[in-house]
């Protein structure tokens, strides 16, 4: 992986790909697709070009692909690089660790290239890549590389390279529409992930600091359709990092991560609940993720549960996955602390149907909620080797009155990542002074039941399943 980046990209120059030094050059594409054969002797790709210009030293020429002359197939064999046309053969050996072999597809239409010793820049209307448990695609694009070094010529494989990874502009080519981008990965459990954005721009300053910004974006993985509006993503990659290592550059960014995600909206297919959640601060750093929402909401078609100011503390290893929800499970279990100041438990038959309006129409899930409203309060959890201390002050009524009690509740979670399951097991409660404690174990259940959504919340006893 580490020399596919400036594969991909030299192969944008065609004819100039073996060439050391080159002072300017600059190419046009109709279009070029190429497939991984299966057959070494078979077709793998077809390129169309508008014109190229080159220049070195003393010699320049502008070549015009006047009526198609020179539209070429592609062959790729014992890594060799070869574009036939009726008049001419090139052949370019891409050397054995050259990451070519790696790279399934890649397309481009429209678009056009400009290479010199001071910067690269690549823009148009479309490009996309494929390997074999990722694609990346990306429309309406302006990519542009400085290297900022005079000793790095920026015409030359290493020097793109070594550009795109200190300074990296990424924007729309068209200023009145936005980047497009679209990732599809395939997981090792079987998962697929279907991400899309709408951006503003990712750029790489220093060498060091990520940033990016989308307008609005929406995932599908597994079960879940997730939608999110305006975001903006900030995390480091390694300043002396200067080839492209997509496996270093995730682990290091997902490590020192700062999200702002102020809506998002969550959709499980498989038992019709939805959650609304607004963000405040998303954050790993450390070896520690803090997590902070305003609101957490969950709806079905019955009932909703939201939570206000709710906080989550985890540890984060750096071998943990901070998108993969059984490898974050984990780690919170291990050594954790959730903070619930406020949670309110509705019955509701109407709100479930409103939910897509939340990012289209501005609509407020919470708007009916009155200020007072709560059914729990000051609910801490600490975990700490599968083993959880709850504390919370919980309202219920008993022959017809609200009343108002404290509870501290012991037990353990047992996780089973393959079945997509929590278990807690409660082992003790702690009630008020009269009370009898089988009888409180039932009414605590009962609000613990309420205060859950959708069908795949079991009761097992005093355990409690719940099917992730």
């Amino acid at each position: 992986m580490k020399k596919l980046f400036a594969t991909i990209l030299l192969l944008n120059t065609y004819a100039f790909a073996e060439v050391s030094s080159i002072n300017f050059l600059e190419i046009g594409f109709e279009k070029w697709d190429y497939v991984r054969p299966t057959n070494a002797n078979s077709p793998s790709g077809d390129l169309k070009f508008n014109e190229a210009k080159m220049a070195r030293a003393d010699l320049s020429f502008n070549m015009k692909n006047k009526d198609q002359i020179f539209d070429a197939q592609m062959y790729w064999r014992n890594n060799i690089i070869s574009f036939t046309t009726p008049f001419m053969n090139l052949d370019f050996s891409m050397g054995e660790d050259s990451g070519f072999d790696k790279i399934k597809s890649i397309s481009t239409k429209n678009s056009s290239t400009i290479i010199n010793p001071l910067f690269f820049s690549f823009n148009g209307e479309d490009f996309s890549f494929g390997l074999d448990d990722m694609s990346l695609r990306i429309g309406n694009f302006m990519a542009f590389c400085s290297a900022n070094n005079d000793e790095y010529d920026m015409a030359s494989a290493e020097g793109i390279e070594y550009g795109c990874m200190t300074e990296l502009s990424l924007n729309a080519n068209d200023y009145s529409k936005p980047l497009m981008l679209n990732m599809k990965m395939d997981y090792e459990d079987g998962d697929k992930l279907d991400f899309n954005a709408k951006l503003s721009n990712i750029d790489l300053n220093d060498s060091t600091l990520i940033q990016a910004k989308a307008v609005s974006a929406d995932m599908t993985l597994s079960k879940y359709f997730v939608e999110i509006g305006a975001a903006e993503l900030t995390c480091m990659k390694k300043s002396d990092l200067k080839v492209f290592d997509s496996d270093i550059i995730k682990k290091d960014c997902e490590n020192t991560i700062d999200l702002k995600l102020p809506k998002i909206v969550v959709n499980n297919k498989t038992d019709d609940t939805k959650f609304y959640i607004e963000t405040e601060v998303i954050n790993i750093q450390n070896e520690n993720m803090y997590f902070h929402a305003p609101v957490i909401q969950f709806v079905d078609k019955e009932s909703s549960v939201t939570t206000y100011d709710m906080t989550l503390k985890c540890q984060k290893e750096d071998s943990a996955t901070a998108y993969d929800l059984h490898s974050m499970i984990a780690q919170c279990l291990k050594s954790g602390e959730i903070s619930i100041p406020r949670l309110v438990s509705r019955d509701e038959n109407k709100l479930w149907w409103r939910y897509g309006d939340i990012l289209t129409k501005n609509f407020d899930p919470t708007a009916h909620i009155k200020s007072k409203e709560k059914d729990a309060a000051n609910i801490s959890i600490r975990l700490v080797n599968n083993s959880a201390v709850v504390s919370a002050n919980a309202y219920t009524k008993i022959l017809g009155v609200t009343t108002k009690f404290h509870v501290d509740i012991k037990g353990s979670v047992l996780h089973l990542p393959k079945k997509d399951q929590l278990i807690i097991k409660v082992k003790d409660i702690g009630v008020p002074i009269g009370w009898f404690k089988i009888k409180w174990k039932k009414v605590l259940l009962g609000i613990m039941k309420k205060a859950l959504v959708g069908e795949m919340i079991e009761f097992q006893d005093d355990n409690i399943v719940i099917q992730l």
